[in-house]
């Protein structure tokens, strides 16, 4: 991860009964080098923002471990299923597009109670949510997946911030403004990653150029296999005043009702596969890791 390295790793708590005091977990850690004030307050700022999070659909954060002469361990539930960008990516894995409505599903429920809670996320995206055994998405982030996906994010002014400019709002871009109204525009781009599995948005548009790109007018195109109402959720979560855009609340409402229009009206739609190899050419992904 951004900040050092990610291990599974068992948790013993010593406060639970007999045989309930075993479980997986993930043991995030700082590079192995002494870091700075700043780094090492960055880092444990990510990790507490999660300790008052309790939602199904939001990762919680375990704990952490603070010991004298040691770098600090932040301790995360374990996620079976990974990351949710590596997971639609994989041709083993075949989802339908109910499956990648159902994730959007949970995105939005999650997002709509950080919402409630004055949270502001900043770096939605598909890679930074992940699934657990269930196949349930918890939204996340908190540095676990910057370094792994590099080439979505670029460099501004000062050269240790990156920003995740293809799935920025239009108005962070310009201003460095970061609203529930930005996330939702987040949002909308990782609808779109959803129905493409995985494909790099805007993948002909340099990262430097898609502010004038989105300017105007542009945005991205429907996916082949995307429904069109669930596309014009979509273009809603890109409008460029963020006044029209949809609430969390209104897409939490808002999904299940157009996934429930659909099945009642597409017999066929819960059995339609989306086929990864219609995108092949803007995949950012190792071709050797599918290949074992």
């Amino acid at each position: 991860g951004y900040f050092g390295c990610v291990y599974k790793a068992t948790y013993l708590n010593p406060e639970s009964d007999a045989g309930t005091t075993r479980k997986d977990v993930a043991v995030k850690t700082l590079r192995k080098r002494l870091p700075d004030e700043r780094e090492l307050n960055v880092f444990l700022e990510e990790a507490l923002i999660m300790k008052d999070f309790s939602h199904e659909n939001v990762l919680k954060l375990v704990g952490i471990c603070l010991e004298e002469d040691s770098l600090p361990l932040v301790i995360l539930p374990f996620m079976k299923n990974g990351d949710l960008l590596t997971y639609i990516r994989n041709p083993l894995n075949t989802p339908t597009i109910k499956d990648l409505v159902l994730f959007a599903v949970d995105i939005a429920k999650g997002m709509e109670y950080l919402t409630r809670l004055k949270f502001v996320h900043r770096d939605l995206a598909a890679r930074n949510c992940m699934l657990d055994a269930y196949l349930h998405v918890k939204v996340a982030d908190f540095g676990l997946t910057r370094d792994v996906y590099v080439q979505q994010y670029y460099s501004c002014k000062d050269d240790k911030a990156r920003l995740p400019v293809k799935w920025m709002a239009l108005e962070s871009i310009q201003s460095g403004n970061f609203t529930s109204m930005s996330d939702v525009w987040s949002y909308g781009v990782l609808l779109w990653e959803l129905m493409t599995r995985g494909v790099n948005p805007y993948p002909d548009v340099d990262a430097w150029d898609i502010q004038r790109y989105l300017m105007s007018g542009r945005r991205l195109p429907r996916p082949e296999y995307c429904p069109e109402e669930f596309y014009v959720i979509m273009e809603r979560c890109w409008k460029t005043l963020p006044v029209c855009r949809p609430s969390f609340q209104d897409l939490v409402i808002g999904i299940p009702e157009m996934l429930t229009e659909l099945e009642q009206r597409e017999e066929s739609f819960k059995l339609t596969y989306v086929n990864l190899q219609d995108n092949p050419t803007f995949h950012y992904r190792d071709e050797e890791k599918w290949q074992t």
